[in-house]
């Protein structure tokens, strides 16, 4: 019994570790596809059998530049500053309190603008001191992932958000979900983009602007209005959803309850009356 018990626990942390690799692999790949120039990967603090150790000899990145260092050596500072540009700076947060002062060489010789993943356990003292050294040094791209819980946070110099599953690599360092404080999951595209609207998102404009652009998106063969400016509350207040984390099935949610309430079929009231009963009865 004690064998298949330690058996079992080790196949299970493999599958974690290898799981989290070919994310970390998928994040460089998209990197490398969509960025011009010398493409560096940083690895900093390799551990035998971890996960940036099996990133680093893996086979897809064979050809990919890359600086490796370890704890044993002390990376130069000054002049020889790494590139900021086009860079992925990994780092392993494990036991980061005994290597203290080279991982602050490590920060000293970095711009600030570079792009951090760190794996570490978000709930330990390794990770508060290295989130206040990130934070001291006006790191504004850090990403910090712990396998162990299965969690993210993304994080810049005045902010951090928690989600609990892993961001897609395009939606990883561009500010999309950092800065999505106010409508969470929904997709909401930028007004420098108004005048090329998808028939799919939401876009935000000043009025004037909407009201000049909405003719154009009239549908003469459907005889409808593709886009509607939503100000307008009838009488009730909107629903707001405050969560922990965020989760791509929000979007379903929401979706569901603008469409029942705008089709007329529940009214508000009867919307969370239905949600309460089969929530509910999912229990029982």
């Amino acid at each position: 019994m004690k064998l298949f018990l330690i058996l079992t626990c080790f196949i299970r942390l493999s599958q974690l570790t290898s799981s989290t690799s070919r994310y970390i692999l998928s994040v460089i790949e998209h990197l490398t596809t969509v960025e011009t120039g010398v493409r560096n990967c940083v690895f900093y603090g390799l551990r035998p059998d971890s996960t940036l150790e099996e990133v680093l000899r893996a086979p897809q990145r064979k050809f990919t530049p890359k600086l490796v260092y370890t704890e044993r050596r002390k990376i130069p500072v000054g002049v020889d500053r790494l590139p900021s540009e086009h860079l992925l700076f990994m780092v392993d947060g494990t036991d980061i309190k005994s290597d203290l002062f080279r991982i602050v060489d490590a920060f000293n010789a970095t711009n600030p603008s570079t792009r951090l993943l760190v794996l570490i356990d978000t709930i330990s003292g390794d990770y508060r001191v290295l989130e206040r050294l990130l934070r001291h040094w006006s790191f504004s791209n850090v990403v910090y992932l712990d396998e162990k819980r299965r969690r993210m946070y993304l994080a810049d110099t005045v902010k951090r958000v928690r989600i609990g599953y892993l961001v897609p690599p395009s939606e990883l360092y561009n500010g999309t979900m950092l800065n999505d404080s106010v409508l969470g999951p929904i997709f909401v595209n930028s007004t420098d983009s108004v005048s090329m609207m998808d028939k799919v998102h939401a876009y935000v404009t000043k009025r004037d602007m909407a009201n000049y652009i909405l003719p154009l998106y009239y549908d003469q063969k459907q005889r409808i209005n593709r886009y509607a400016i939503m100000d307008e509350t009838f009488g009730t207040w909107p629903k707001v959803f405050m969560l922990s984390q965020r989760n791509p099935f929000l979007t379903i949610l929401g979706y569901t309850y603008i469409t029942f309430v705008e089709s007329g079929i529940m009214t508000v009231d009867n919307i969370w009356v239905w949600i309460a009963a089969e929530y509910s009865a999912a229990r029982l």
